[in-house]
């Protein structure tokens, strides 16, 4: 499970959206208009995560 902080620009909706519909993610929760709560399967980001989360989000 890891918290991404969403990239300035990126709505929390249409990010949790494309999250979701990554093959390796499932979005848990977005607790904030800048942050979303994902499980992965991976233990680093995919392609989707780089895409919608600011440099050195996951925590």
């Amino acid at each position: 499970m890891r918290h991404l902080r969403l990239r300035p620009g990126a709505e929390a909706g249409w990010a949790g959206a494309l999250l979701a519909a990554s093959a390796d993610t499932c979005v848990l929760d977005v607790p904030a208009d800048d942050e979303a709560v994902v499980h992965a399967l991976r233990p680093g980001a995919g392609a989707v995560e780089e895409a919608v989360a600011g440099k050195g989000s996951a925590r």
